[in-house]
């Protein structure tokens, strides 16, 4: 019946195309095909209708009577009327402006679609679709990045370059983008990580942390080397967001870096969190004495206590609590040789002072070795540990008597004349023929001093 009113029932009918009941859509559709030429330019015009059953409708009548785009726009919009996405992306840049408004249109299906054949599109759509994300609407950024996210790789260095727009909702929405399009991202962001502009730099390393590949752990250690704080700021939170598997490299920063790398890191382990403060403690031992104090630092602000005796004296150690070990005693010991050959003279020096306070024989082998250390320091500390030692020492530093490097005797027989024994007057006098001047000069005096102090002429040991 509406079919014969004529041309003035055409709006309408077309409005019915968006209605929701089938049998009223289809009669719709069945009286505009009757209408014939007349419609084909409301038909036409109806393609880019919002309501995405209207656009079906349209291009279903449009169909119906053999109509034939005039131009490549009206290709495009009745092709994505049609749902044709593989098509519309076929026809290439042409289809990216109404395939981008497309993206707003409220049927969720439409809006997959359209960001779909913006994938397929791939280059052509990325620049315009990252002008996109500049829109402080966050449904429509939110699609731009998926159909970015959808185009992958081709995107990735578009996208990274967008990391320093002076627009910053192009920046997050780049950054969404990048971590949704993921792994094919990580190298280029790796690229970028350590050789472009500053800006870029930084995002790219906030990007890698959200992705959370592996692969972006050691370029990201070796960016909190670098002397940037600003740069190490992004990558501290960048690495805390990887977990356990950052744990070890950052261990590298403790080791190597200067003191800003070396807060980094472990503000980095206190972020990473519950698995730093699992493997940690078995860091308390490592060799070098800035990792040492760097975990006990991260374990300090993870609020760790150690689980037993031997974790807290290595624990001091690690802290250099030097007066807490020498309260330690006994308990001490072990812990305290393992640092005798510390890489720091500072560490041999006050590990051996300690351990002369804690009087333990157990230490004296270890102790006798320091009198060759490079550091006339440490091997004094050794020298006066072993002297607080006492008796119990006498039998190794008489040994040392024999020793090849003439230093060694001369500290040797420093040492027993220190502890006083009569019983190694002897052994010193044996060396009052050696070649070495001082070495001979130090027995004598040590002897001497024996005497003074003993009365005994003799002795033997």
């Amino acid at each position: 019946m509406l079919a014969g009113l004529g041309e003035a029932a055409a709006a309408p009918l077309i409005g019915a195309l968006g209605h929701p009941d089938d049998t009223l859509r289809l009669g719709a559709i069945d009286a505009l095909t009757r209408f014939g030429d007349p419609v084909v330019d409301l038909l036409t015009q109806a393609l880019n209708d919002e309501r995405y059953l209207v656009r079906l409708g349209a291009a279903e009548v449009l169909g119906r009577a053999g109509w034939e785009p005039r131009t490549e726009s009206e290709t495009v919009w009745y092709l994505i009327a049609k749902e044709q996405w593989a098509s519309v992306a076929g026809i290439g840049p042409g289809a990216v402006e109404p395939l981008i408004r497309t993206l707003n249109d409220p049927d969720s299906a439409v809006q997959v679609g359209a960001a779909r054949a913006l994938g397929m599109i791939g280059g052509p759509a990325v620049a315009r679709l990252i002008y996109e994300l500049r829109t402080e609407q966050d449904g429509t950024q939110r699609k731009a990045v998926e159909a970015l996210k959808m185009i992958g790789e081709p995107a990735v260095i578009p996208l990274i370059d967008a990391l320093q727009d002076r627009d910053w909702q192009i920046r997050l929405g780049a950054a969404r983008a990048l971590v949704g399009i993921g792994d094919p991202a990580v190298e280029p962001l790796v690229r970028a990580l350590r050789a472009a502009p500053p800006a870029i730099r930084m995002g790219s390393a906030a990007t890698l942390g959200k992705i959370g590949n592996p692969a972006a752990i050691e370029p990201l250690t070796d960016a909190l080397l670098q002397d940037d704080w600003r740069l190490g700021r992004v990558v501290v939170r960048a690495l805390g967001m990887m977990g356990e598997p950052a744990v070890r490299p950052l261990l590298r920063v403790l080791r190597d870096g200067n003191d800003a790398s070396r807060k980094s890191a472990v503000a980095a382990l206190v972020l990473i969190g519950e698995p730093a403060c699992r493997l940690l403690p078995g860091v308390l031992t490592d060799e070098h004495f800035r990792v040492r104090a760097g975990a006990a630092d991260a374990l300090d602000r993870l609020e760790w206590s150690p689980a037993t005796g031997e974790e807290a004296v290595v624990y001091l150690i690690a802290k250099e609590r030097w007066g807490d070990l020498a309260r330690a005693g006994p308990a001490a010991v072990e812990p305290l040789l393992a640092v005798l050959d510390d890489r720091d003279d500072s560490i041999r020096r006050r590990a051996a002072k300690v351990l002369g306070e804690i009087g333990d024989p157990r230490a004296v082998p270890a102790l006798m070795n320091l009198l060759h250390d490079d550091y006339y320091s440490v091997r004094r500390e050794a020298a006066a540990a072993i002297v607080a030692i006492g008796a119990p020492a006498m039998e190794p530093v008489v040994a040392a008597l024999g020793d090849p490097d003439g230093d060694v005797r001369k500290r040797a027989a420093d040492v027993l004349a220190e502890i006083g024994d009569a019983r190694a007057i002897a052994s010193l006098e044996g060396i009052f023929d050696d070649e070495d001047w001082y070495a001979r000069k130090a027995a004598e005096n040590a002897v001497e001093r024996i005497r003074a102090r003993t009365g005994n002429e003799t002795g033997d040991l």
